[in-house]
């Protein structure tokens, strides 16, 4: 189907989601022939185009293998589009969802490539400021993918407070919250990321969001099977004060490099889960989801498949795992991350 909003270059296929920021649609490239996804802004207002010229500069300033590539835009007011690359897997966020907890080593593989993709976005000194669950992009092969960083603003500390406050509730560091921690440099800046990643990390030892507010419980009761240097790095992220954390995402991924498969998993059996198909699995086992991957366009949008409306994943099965593996984070729903801020339903 072509578009009037679009060049010729692109022959639009079917919509993968929708949302209150816009719609992304599965195209064909007539230049090159590959398939991509599009990115079509709903409004053309000056805060929105501004907000649009923002993500395409920053993320076609970026080239890494854990980051969406960005392949062409416009900001033309007249026909605006942001044409990405088309990953053939699902998020973060839906894996952990179907099959709750993660195996350590899968843990550890993860969080190894979301840390080389915060490095090549920090050493282009940019600050991606909404790293959670659902803006990680699983492909078929494993490989993570950050994506959607609608909300990334450049790492100088005259644009970092210039922004309204959006992003995932429970991934959002306390000093981007209240701002009673570190300097301007470091309020909302690379550290921020990291007690993101965190809390990604906690996520997949648990396979359930975080609750703001909520008391965390201690990983070596949730997850025994799990080594205490990895305990140990994922409790550092997530530190209160920026200046206790990792000093930088080269140094996390150091760190999990030191931690082989092997080592980061002890001789105490995983956590079982109940799948949403009633299936009891180990955590160290998790499968792949059966059928066709979900085809998602790497910009935080929802899918069709995947989502029932921008914003919302109540409609999924929540894994659950027995209460004597994880207490009371047992009894919430996993279907509870959202957005906050101006502009909720942002895509």
């Amino acid at each position: 189907m072509n578009s009037p909003l679009l060049p010729d270059r692109y022959e639009l296929g079917f919509q993968i989601g929708t949302g209150g920021f816009g719609s992304v649609w599965a195209a064909a490239d007539n230049l090159t022939g590959a398939q991509v996804a599009v990115k079509i802004p709903k409004h053309r207002d000056s805060d929105t185009l501004s907000q649009f010229r923002r993500e395409a500069e920053v993320t076609s300033a970026i080239t890494h293998e854990n980051v969406v590539r960005t392949l062409d835009y416009s900001i033309d007011p007249a026909a605006p589009y942001l044409a990405m690359e088309l990953i053939d897997g699902h998020t973060l966020s839906h894996k952990t969802n179907l099959f709750g907890p993660m195996a350590p080593e899968q843990i550890v593989s993860i969080a190894k490539q979301i840390s080389a993709g915060l490095d090549a976005v920090h050493s282009a000194e940019v600050i991606h400021r909404d790293v959670s669950p659902a803006n990680v992009m699983l492909d078929r092969e494993g490989t993570a993918k950050l994506m959607d960083f609608g909300l990334a603003t450049y790492a100088p500390p005259q644009f970092r407070d210039t922004f309204p406050l959006i992003a995932t509730p429970g991934y959002m560091a306390p000093e981007r919250l209240h701002g009673q921690f570190g300097t301007l440099e470091q309020r909302g800046g690379p550290q921020s990321d990291l007690y993101s990643l965190g809390a990604v990390m906690r996520h997949m030892m648990t396979g359930l969001p975080i609750i703001p507010g909520e008391k965390l419980e201690d990983l070596g009761g949730l997850r025994p099977d799990t080594s205490r240097e990895l305990r140990a790095l994922v409790e550092q992220l997530m530190m209160p004060d920026p200046a206790d954390r990792p000093r930088s995402a080269a140094e996390t991924h150091n760190r999990l490099a030191k931690l082989s498969p092997h080592s980061a998993a002890t001789s105490t059996q995983a956590p079982s889960l109940t799948v949403a198909r009633g299936t009891r699995r180990a955590a160290s086992a998790a499968p792949t989801p059966n059928g066709t991957l979900l085809a998602l366009a790497a910009t935080g949008i929802p899918s069709v498949g995947e989502f029932s409306g921008a914003g919302s994943r109540g409609s999924r099965s929540s894994p659950t795992v027995p209460p004597s593996a994880l207490g009371r984070s047992a009894e919430r729903s996993s279907g509870n991350e959202q957005r906050f801020g101006p502009g909720d339903g942002r895509v």
